[in-house]
This record gives C-alpha cells, structure tokens and sequence, in this order.
C-alpha cells in the first residue's frame, strides 16, 4: 500500500488548524472526499492565477497611463472580471477552510447530539439558500445570452462566459454544505477554526 493511500485513513490535521477527516477505506465517502479536496486544489491554483493577473492588468494600465498617456481600452474589464473571478474563488476557498461567514451558533450548544443537529439544520439552510441563488444565476446567464451584445470594447466576445464563475461557485457551494452538513464527522472537526 503507498504512502498516500495510508495517509487517507483515519485523521490527519489540515492547514490553518482545521482537522480534515479522510474516508476509511475506499467506498462513496471517500470518493466525495477526494473530490472535495480536488476542488480546493483547483481553485487555490486559480486564486492565484487570477490574482496575478489582477495584479498585472492593473500595474499594466497604471504603468501605460502614467508613462505613455495612453491604456488599453480593454484592460477594465479584464480588471472587472478577474477581479469577480478571484473573488468567488477566493470565497470558495474560505468555505473549503471552513472560514466563510457564518453565524456560528454551534459554539453555545454544548450537548453533541444537538450540535449535530443544528449543524445538519444550518447546512440545510445553506442548501437552500445557494440553490436558490444557482437558479436565479442561471436565469440571468440565460437573459445575458439572449440580449448579450458582447463586451464594451468588443462585440464579438460574448460576456456570459465571465458571469459562469457564479454557476460554479454556488454549485461547489451546494456540494460543500452537503459534505459538511451530511458525511462529515463532527467530532474530526475544529468548530470555528
């Protein structure tokens, strides 16, 4: 057996002091797990991504202009979007760490069984709250297709494509409250870490 599949039984402490608990062996748990800790990769790798681009786009139009007089016209809406991307990502990252906001009313109840309870009602709270805003996201995606006259510089670039980060962040929202809510174990986690 390799070193990485020992390293995902039992309980290992994560970064920022929060406990993860890996899956035993094998099996759905496991599998939703690993997913969950793929996402988290994928999107550190792309807060940095857009970040650095943030900080390049805006340097970029900040050097043009203040050397030469002269910007790209495109740049400030590279700027608006990367900075929305990197924003979502950003907040996906903070929700994997379990650092998102959050009323955290799990702290006063001192029985487990309860905490447990209130723990799966606040992630069904969160359930519904980010189907809801999936569901209108997708509608305003689907208006912006049908009236979408391309961005301000370029008509030929459609803007729906930058508003897509919205469908993923609170997909992966709905996921990761249904992994807190339902398969995690709560006595592996660190409550407001």
């Amino acid at each position: 057996m390799d070193r990485g599949v020992e390293k995902m039984a039992g309980i290992e402490t994560a970064k920022f002091g929060r406990k993860v608990e890996r899956a035993q062996s094998g099996g759905t748990k496991a599998v939703v797990l690993s997913l969950d800790r793929g996402l988290f990769t994928f999107e550190k790798a792309m807060l940095m991504l857009f970040t650095a681009a943030f900080i390049g786009f805006v340097f970029l139009q900040w050097a043009l202009r203040a050397l030469f007089g002269v910007g790209f016209l495109w740049m400030g809406e590279a700027i608006q979007y990367s900075m929305l991307w990197m924003g979502f990502f950003g907040a996906s990252v903070a929700m994997f760490n379990n650092q998102h906001f959050k009323i955290d009313i799990i702290r006063l109840v001192k029985s487990n069984d309860l905490r447990n309870a209130v723990r799966v009602f606040t992630s069904l709270i969160g359930l519904v709250f980010c189907l809801v805003y999936l569901m209108a996201i997708v509608g305003f995606i689907k208006t912006i297709i049908k009236y979408d006259e391309g961005l301000h510089y370029y008509a030929n670039i459609p803007k729906w494509p930058f508003y897509t980060i919205l469908v993923y962040f609170f997909s992966v929202s709905l996921f990761r409250f249904f992994v807190r809510g339902f398969l995690k174990n709560p006595s592996t986690e660190t409550v407001g870490a």
